[in-house]
């Protein structure tokens, strides 16, 4: 009878080790002990503390003349209790004959033996959380029936434990499982140094509890992955060698197998260089118990084999070593080829670290995106000027207005607007990566929406700071090729929100089997494809924003469109075509949309930032060059036919309420600025100096002057030179109104569009509740 109490522990221990190779830790094998019914009634009592293993505690009681070892092996999750108890039978070496009175249980006898021939017995039976032995051990002269009695303590136990979760019926035999896949049991070698083959067994497999995934890959794992078992002894059952291969449906969960091998409760890796000579393989020892296992592990792509032999107290360490060496190389030859390398989940990280590294990743991108777009910016800036001081040193001549202190208070605005939209953003990313479902969904919205219409309420607020508030307009349906565009600029921008937020989840939270399937498919690790997913959706937000500056040019009104909306005086904006491509530094400002905060662009069009601040004033209207789209952000065009154009033209200029010219040097400018005088429109007329290099600008002004005094203008000579006027208005007595600054850039010449637009309150120091003149125009 210790015979075959050894042979049972030693057959607990192996299978629990084994079909979950490197996982045997499983969800209840911290509490196993706690199966173990403490009362097992005929005058039995509990003696001592519980011994053996965490993973298969037995608990020892005393009867009259008898003692009863009642020992359990934890039900696997994942794994069909019916195959595990068939294992454990064959394991231990024994003939089975069924216990009809049970679900599943079964005697372990002696060859040609029955139940009650022998002082004593074994009795193999299932409950809902694991398998359950009770060997009864018999002194001469016991009057306990062993039938009676351990059948007795297996209903005990079943009444605490609930029957076997299992539809299966039939009762183990001792023959190999039905249904083993033939192909992997092929993979397996027949052969084992000369032990005896005693079956191969179909176990199926699961994932350990370290390993965090989400429940979708946990399900798909459990279905795509088998497991098959075969199993060796020695004549007289005290050397036991066990293989497994499994075989999962991703290469990414055999290495994560092979990443868990040593780190249970119930082994420990150990440096073999035996084992260790098979290119791959891991070598491990269990712990506990009253037999030293020794076992190695290997993986090839989505299989995983592990070998673990028991080492009984009268065998050399050295004998098992070289068992298992021998059994892990000829696995080797037989596995086909693939990756051999581990892998290690993350341990889940709390939901509060998770949410604020997507917050602090989306603010690093925008920032980062910022930063290139101010550096560019600074570039476009150092590119007009010669020197630091583009303004004229001491005080400013009479007539000319510096701006420098206005466009710095503009400038400054820049810290309202960004972080008015950096909140919101990051409550919308926060909302989305803490995995809070719908309600994340309506917090995200709801947080985008806050922040356009913050967007919108701050650019009123940034022109109410330079002059008037443009009023309201009819609204105008968009041009049916920019909604179109449009369109695509808000797929192309939920796609980068959506696989952006996608990539910081699987950064932060556990692996769903959608990342595992990428990281599968791409052959990188689970937190490899977050940042690519991470970058990859930045990276998608961006060309969206693109997209969506493109979607509102392309949906503006034309010239007629605008004129019929907007009954506002326009404003003629006139300029040499060739123009169209200068291109001026920006500001953070509110004039850029919010979906637009991560553009890398440091310019836009000069006549774009012109047109936002002259449109306060009237709708902005321009000619459209011939044979270009009439699509802008800046002036809304049209096309004038070449036999008319002049008197069209003409026309706009009698009904315009300020006529705005780029200086240049052309032919056709020269035909306007006299059309201009002749007209009697130089009162009303702004001359404008793109931001060009100032020997540029001092020809353009040149012409610019030539051409009026042809027309009978009187115009006076620059107070300052051409390097940092922005504009100039001349009056009937020819004196020159000029504004100034040390930097061209969005805010300056702003600035001096509203300085320019509103005359007599140049100089004026009434503060607004800016700390700025206002500057209102009836």
């Amino acid at each position: 009878m210790p015979r075959l109490r050894r042979l049972v522990s030693a057959a607990a221990i192996l299978v629990v080790a084994v079909v979950m190779p490197g996982w045997a830790a499983a969800a209840n094998t911290d509490s196993t002990a706690a199966q173990l019914i403490d009362e097992v009634g005929g005058g039995f009592v509990q003696q001592g503390p519980d011994t053996g293993p965490a993973s298969s505690p037995t608990r020892h009681f005393v009867g009259p003349g008898a003692r009863l070892d009642l020992q359990v092996v934890p039900a696997l999750p994942g794994i069909d209790v019916a195959k595990m108890f068939r294992s454990v039978g064959a394991l231990a070496g024994t003939e089975l004959v069924p216990e009809p009175s049970l679900p599943l249980a079964a005697w372990m006898v002696g060859e040609g033996e029955q139940p009650g021939d022998r002082a004593g017995g074994v009795l193999v039976f299932v409950a809902a959380d694991g398998i359950y032995s009770a060997l009864l051990t018999l002194d001469p002269g016991s009057e306990v029936d062993p039938v009676e009695f351990l059948t007795a303590v297996a209903r005990r136990q079943l009444e605490r434990s609930g029957p076997p979760a299992t539809s299966e019926s039939e009762t183990p035999d001792g023959s190999p499982a039905e249904g083993v896949d033939p192909e992997m049991a092929a993979l397996l070698p027949d052969d084992a140094g000369g032990l005896q083959l005693v079956g191969t067994f179909d176990l199926g497999a699961d994932i350990p509890d370290d390993v965090q995934t989400a429940a979708d890959a946990e399900r798909f794992l459990d279905e795509g992955t088998d497991t098959v078992v075969r199993v060796w002894t020695t004549a007289d059952g005290s050397v036991l060698a066990v293989m497994s291969l499994t075989e999962y449906p991703l290469s990414l969960f055999a290495a994560a197998s092979l990443g868990t091998i040593g780190s249970t409760s119930t082994t420990r890796p150990v440096r073999e260089p035996s084992i260790e000579s098979v290119p791959g393989a891991v070598a491990f020892v269990g712990t506990g118990g009253d037999q030293e296992q020794i076992g190695a592990a290997i993986r090839r792509g989505r299989y995983m084999v592990t070998v673990l032999v028991n080492r009984p107290d009268d065998v050399e360490r050295a004998a098992v070593v070289g068992l298992v060496t021998e059994m892990t190389a000829d696995a080797a030859a037989a596995l086909p080829p693939g990756a051999s390398t581990p892998y290690r989940f993350p341990g889940a990280r709390s939901k509060i670290v998770g949410i604020a590294l997507s917050i602090g990743f989306v603010t690093l991108a925008a920032g980062g995106a910022l930063a290139v777009g101010r550096t560019r910016a600074r570039n476009a800036r150092g590119r007009l000027s010669t020197g630091a001081n583009l303004a004229t040193a001491g005080p400013a001549p009479a007539g000319v207005v510096t701006l420098d202190a206005d466009a710095a208070r503009l400038r400054r605005r820049a810290g309202f607007v960004l972080g008015g939209q950096f909140v919101t953003l990051n409550v919308g990313v926060g909302a989305l990566s803490g995995d809070f479902g719908w309600a994340g969904v309506y917090v995200a919205v709801a947080a985008l929406v806050a922040g356009l219409v913050f967007t919108a309420w701050w650019r009123r607020r940034e022109l109410a700071l330079l002059g008037p508030v443009a009023p309201r307009i009819d609204r105008m349906m968009p041009q049916p090729r920019g909604a179109a565009l449009g369109v695509v600029a808000f797929a192309v921008l939920g796609f980068g929100a959506a696989f952006g937020l996608k990539g910081l989840r699987y950064l932060v939270l556990k692996p769903t089997l959608a990342q595992l399937k990428w990281a599968d498919l791409f052959g990188m690790t689970p937190q490899q494809v977050g940042v690519l997913f991470a970058v990859g959706g930045v990276g998608a937000f961006v060309v969206g924003a693109q997209l969506v500056r493109l979607a509102r040019a392309a949906s503006r009104a034309d010239t007629r469109r605008l004129l019929a909306a907007d009954h506002r005086p326009p404003m003629l904006y006139l300029r040499s075509f060739e123009d169209d491509s200068v291109v001026l530094a920006t500001i953070v400002s509110a004039r850029r949309p919010m979906l637009e905060l991560f553009s890398l662009r440091g310019a836009d069009p000069f006549e774009e930032s012109l047109a936002a601040e002259l449109d306060t004033y009237g709708p902005v209207i321009a000619v459209g060059r011939p044979g270009r789209p009439l699509a802008s952000l800046g002036a809304a065009r049209e096309h004038l036919p070449d036999a008319t154009w002049r008197d069209q033209v003409a026309a706009r200029m009698d009904a315009a309420r300020t006529i705005v010219v780029a200086v240049g040097e052309t032919a056709g400018l020269h035909w306007e600025i006299s059309r201009i005088v002749q007209g009697a429109h130089l009162s009303k007329t702004v001359f404008v100096f793109p931001p060009l290099p100032a020997d540029t600008l001092e020809r353009r002004w040149s012409f610019t002057g030539e051409a009026l005094r042809a027309a009978g203008a009187v115009v006076d000579a620059l107070a300052v030179g051409a390097l940092g006027v922005h504009t100039v208005q001349v009056r009937g007595d020819g004196a020159l109104r000029v504004t100034t600054a040390r930097r061209r850039d969005e805010a300056s010449y702003r600035t001096a569009v509203d300085r320019m637009m509103d005359p007599e309150v140049v100089g004026a120091s009434a503060e607004d509740e800016f700390g700025h003149g206002a500057h209102r125009v009836g």
